[in-house]
């Protein structure tokens, strides 16, 4: 008799609780600001110092 009756009403808390902790939107991590450099060599080098890719942008500019 216990367990018909309170099984069923921790299950539905459980649910409840699950679905608005799903619910909630986290937080997303704060991302670094790019640096922009002009200077293809000193880019290289600190990619290779702080072990991260370059992004390399080919324009003319007239």
């Amino acid at each position: 008799m216990f367990a018909r009756q309170i099984l069923p009403a921790l299950l539905l808390t459980f649910c409840a609780t699950a679905a608005l902790l799903g619910l909630q939107d986290p937080r997303p991590a704060l991302a670094e600001a790019p640096v922009w450099q002009d200077d293809f060599k000193a880019a290289l080098q600190t990619a290779r110092e702080q072990d991260k890719p370059i992004f390399l942008v080919f324009r003319c500019v007239p």
